[in-house]
């Protein structure tokens, strides 16, 4: 009777989660929900009917039927808009972090674990920082770890009004600082070799550049002549 009860919990558990695009859900020992797809390694942390709030930590492995699974991915968008998420624990298990993960999470203020900065405000994977959790941060200086500024790293961090880039910055990706509506001035170092389409779209606070590819009026980033900021 109890093997018919947990085989029913299970397919009920996945049946619920076809209709939220999630294979099943697990407590983790805190008891805080976390929505996982099987994938061929493991499985990826995902989105689901309820959003992240405040202090997630995720399991190196996690237990769903009679399998335990380990915890590698991090999936797009998983993260995404969860305005109540205040920290994110990340498990050694994990080798990837897919797209826009943590995208517009306005309250997250600290990483920890794997890939996390020393600051524990940023996440960078073999040199490229994906990820900036924002609240309470009005002037930031990126890690000299950091070798690339990936896309949408920084997208809608409007409380942000001055960032330092260091001269181990050699890329800054696609829309990296887009609609950071508080930042007033910006300094490229020499470093940088690339700059990516929209890194600055919607900044209406930003009234010069300075540094690398900046022109004579501080208005402007053009690179080869080409005018893209």
């Amino acid at each position: 009777m109890k093997q018919k009860l947990l085989s029913f919990i299970t397919l009920l558990t996945f049946a619920i989660g076809q209709l939220y695009a999630y294979d099943f859900s697990a407590a983790n020992s805190d008891g805080v929900e976390i929505y996982y797809n099987i994938i061929e390694n493991g499985v990826e942390v995902t989105s689901g009917q309820n959003t992240y709030r405040d202090n997630v930590v995720i399991p190196g492995t996690v237990n769903f039927g009679n399998a335990e699974y380990a915890v590698t991915v991090i999936g797009d968008m998983a993260f995404a808009n969860c305005s109540g998420l205040t920290s994110v624990s990340i498990p050694n298990s994990v080798t990837a972090i897919g797209d826009r993960a943590f995208y517009n999470c306005s309250n997250l203020a600290a990483f920890y674990g794997k890939y996390s900065s020393d600051d524990n405000r940023c996440l960078i994977i073999d040199g490229n920082l994906i990820a900036f959790a924002r609240a309470g941060v009005t002037d930031y200086t990126i890690p000299n770890s950091a070798s690339a500024i990936g896309d949408y790293a920084f997208v809608n961090c409007s409380g942000l009004t001055s960032v330092s880039i260091p001269n181990s910055v050699t890329a800054i990706g696609d829309y990296a600082f887009a609609f950071c509506s508080g930042l007033t001035s910006v300094s490229i170092p020499n470093s940088v070799t690339a700059i990516g389409s929209n890194a600055f779209n919607g900044c209406s606070g930003l009234a010069a550049f300075y540094g690398k590819y900046s022109s004579d009026d501080n208005r402007c980033l053009i690179i080869d002549g080409n005018l893209i900021a």
